[in-house]
């Protein structure tokens, strides 16, 4: 969330519409021919994992087909992309108050009105992009920020271990919803502070793209989308012989292969509706 909000936050927004048209068909496309071919695959090698409310419910809403879990992914970058345009047009326009009740809309309002989503990841995207729209080519700032939220995650996260592994958290009582949320933002602030340092670190040893950097870079979605079904699914291949290594290989080659034949696909889905929408 935090690098998908950071690239785009050194993009421009000229066309709204187009902008929503084209991220929307590069998620939801891809998305849902995988969800195809994995209910296909269930019913050749996992008949009886999966029944018609497990194939149904996957292909109208998202992620409840076993195996697929990682997709909660979707619904949140989707919604990121609704509000990408809001926070364009925000920075351009930004003051202190207006950033003061964004972050009170994101943190306290949305949550209370709408519980089932974990708005710390949202914050992670907007946190990123507005790193990226303002300080992408300011290496001290960013070395600055790293640190800053390097710190803050180890203290927070601190406090969290206290509080979970000593058992502490039984004695907070009427409390504990409470605790779960501010856990789930002890989560988020690792992860910005995890891209932060990578970032200056990387971006120090200037190691340039290589062919492997374009490779993940031009698929990285696809294989997002397709190694969890080889890993973590009832199909998983990582107990198909007696070596690990082996197993991981045979994950990695059939990752490999899905994701870039999904690619193909989907592009060519994509066209073909980009071809009736033009004539």
């Amino acid at each position: 969330m935090v690098i998908s909000g950071y690239l785009y936050g050194k993009k421009e927004i000229t066309d709204i519409p187009h902008f929503m048209i084209t991220n929307i068909k590069k998620i939801l496309i891809p998305a849902f021919l995988w969800i195809c071919f994995v209910i296909f695959l269930y019913r050749v090698f996992a008949r009886e994992s999966i029944g018609l409310s497990e194939i149904v419910y996957p292909l109208v809403y998202g992620q409840t087909l076993p195996g697929l879990a990682h997709m909660w992914f979707i619904p949140y970058i989707l919604f990121c992309y609704i509000i990408t345009p809001i926070l364009y047009q925000l920075n351009r326009k930004i003051t202190i108050h207006r950033l003061f009740w964004t972050i009170v809309i994101v943190l306290v309002a949305l949550p209370v009105i709408y519980q089932h989503i974990e708005y710390s990841r949202i914050v992670c995207y907007i946190i990123g992009w507005f790193i990226g729209a303002n300080l992408h080519d300011n290496k001290k700032q960013l070395t600055r920020l790293a640190v800053l939220f390097s710190v803050l995650a180890v203290s927070f996260n601190g406090v969290r271990i206290y509080f979970k592994y000593f058992g502490i958290v039984a004695l907070l009582g009427p409390f504990e919803p409470f605790f779960m949320c501010y856990e789930s933002y002890c989560h988020s602030l690792l992860g910005i502070a995890l891209f932060l340092s990578l970032y200056c670190i990387f971006s120090k040893l200037n190691l340039g793209c290589n062919f492997l950097c374009g490779f993940i870079d031009r698929y990285s979605y696809e294989i997002y989308l397709t190694h969890h079904v080889f890993v973590l699914s009832v199909i998983s291949v990582l107990s198909m012989t007696n070596y690990n290594i082996i197993n991981c290989l045979i994950a990695v080659a059939l990752t490999l292969v899905s994701s870039l034949s999904l690619k193909v696909v989907s592009s060519n889905v994509i066209r073909q509706i980009d071809r009736r929408i033009v004539k």
